[in-house]
Formats: structure tokens, sequence, C-alpha cells
């Protein structure tokens, strides 16, 4: 079976070792170098109605890059879109992983990876892939890219708490159900909590499995991005003679006509707005 690991640094590669007759596959634009010996083309993953959802709904392209050795072994590096971990999970058969949007990089080609879809609350409010979500199903290797820092959470009988915006994935054995800060108060009283305190909903899970998070938020990011970005400037507006005009300006070519007879044409127009 091809073998993955992760570099060292702050944000690494996943270094994938193929023998001959072996191939993996990995999320679109992940491939950054690879072995001559190696092959790369686009294949879709999960048969074709699934790849079409799984696009539709996450905004990624159908297809997936394939590598593989056909003839000599070789190696090659992957990199995941955004800056952080990447996280290897090792799935036993029949063994599922639910993975949110922008987390998948790759996996071992024996990985099914097909689409779930989840209830309204979950896909509004859950902020764990929207109604269409990846599931992962083993026997093999899945590699996650996380923004930022991961860290895996084991839980056996214990409810925890946990911020949509931080998750990456969870294991096929777990629940969640999306709820509010209440603390036994009432509904609405738990969204005021939540809205005050800058979480809004969040996902409580329970059962005995693995939650992958990161430490960063894509979404937060985005917002404090476009805050930094300038505003654009409202031009002021006057009027004279009896129309409004803004501070702006007009440019076109006027072919074989001279510069006095457009003089004289503007100047014309001033009698017509008097």
């Amino acid at each position: 079976m091809s073998n993955f690991s992760v570099t060292c640094g702050t944000d690494p590669f996943l270094k994938v070792s193929l023998k001959p007759g072996e191939s993996i596959f990995a999320v679109s634009k992940a491939m950054v170098t690879m072995s001559p010996s190696l092959s790369l083309k686009g294949g879709l993953k999960g048969g074709l109605f699934s790849s079409l959802l799984r696009k539709g709904a996450q905004g990624v392209s159908a297809f997936l890059q394939i590598v593989e050795a056909p003839v000599s072994a070789g190696e090659a590096l992957l990199s995941p879109t955004l800056p952080g971990d990447i996280f290897l999970v090792e799935l036993e058969p029949g063994q599922e992983l639910f993975i949110n949007d922008g987390c998948f990089l790759a996996a071992s080609a024996s990985i099914q990876l097909l689409t779930n879809i989840q209830s309204p609350n979950k896909a509004v409010f859950g902020g764990t892939g929207g109604f269409v979500i990846m599931k992962a199903t083993g026997p093999g290797t899945v590699a996650l890219s996380g923004f930022g820092s991961m860290q895996m959470i084991e839980m056996t009988t214990e409810e925890q708490i946990v911020d949509h915006s931080h998750i990456v994935a969870w294991d096929g054995g777990l629940n969640y159900q999306v709820t509010t800060l209440s603390s036994g108060g009432s509904f609405l009283k738990g969204l005021f909590r939540g809205t005050t305190s800058g979480e809004g909903f969040i996902n409580s899970f329970s059962g005995t499995g693995n939650i992958y998070l990161c430490s960063r938020n894509r979404d937060d990011l985005l917002a404090w991005v476009f805050g930094q970005m300038p505003k654009r400037e409202k031009r002021p507006v006057t009027k004279k003679k009896g129309s409004i005009w803004s501070r702006s300006y007009f440019c076109a070519t006027t072919g074989t006509v001279s510069a006095e007879v457009i003089r004289q044409y503007i100047e014309s127009q001033w009698s017509k707005i008097a």
C-alpha cells in the first residue's frame, strides 16, 4: 500500500511514496512535484452523481488528481490550499470519516469517497459543510488539511462542545446536535448568550470516536481581510445650472472632428440647461 508521511515545518508537505502499480488520489491542484516515473491525470471518485453533487454543494472541482506509478516506484509532494497542519488518519475496513469543506487533501486508492446529505438544521447552522459533506470509508489512509495547527480529541462517553468553525473531520461513530450556549435556560436566552459571546450556534458531539480540529477560522480571516480593504470613496455630488453633476469625466475618440468644433458644441449645450 502507498506510504504517506508529513514533512517537518510550519506549513508541511504531504509526501507520498508509491510502488509499481500503486496509486493515490488527491484534491485538484494539490500536486507540487513528483518523480518522472509517476503519472498524473484527472478522474472522478465515487461516481459521476456524487462528484457533481460535491462540486455543486461545496464549490470544488468534480475531478480529483490521480497519481500513480505505472511501472517504476516514485515519490510526490502534495500541498493544501490554505496554510496549516496535515493530519493522517488510518481507517479500518468499513470505518467512516466525515470531512468538512476544503479539509480533504489526499487518500489511498482503496478509500471510498462519497457524499452524505445532512439535515436542514445541521446544514444551515452546523457549519460542517452544508447540505452535502464528504464521507470517506476505509480501509486506507486519509490526509486531512487544517487551517493552522491541528488537534485530535478522543471521545469516549462525555459530551464535547465544539465551535463549528474549527471542525476538520469527525469519526462516523459520533453524533452531533446543533445547539446554543443555553446552560439550562431557554433557547432564546441561549441564542442571546451565544451571540454576545461571539459563538452563536455550537455543535454538541456525543458517542465514541475522534474529532479533528484546526486552530484557525477561515470565515474570521476573510471578514478581517475585507475589513482592512479600503472603502470605496463616495464622490461628492454638486448641482450646476439646474442639473446634478458629479466629479467624474468622460473620454472618447472623436475621429476627424477638430477640437474647435467639439469646444463650440459643448459651449452650445449650456444654453439648453440654463
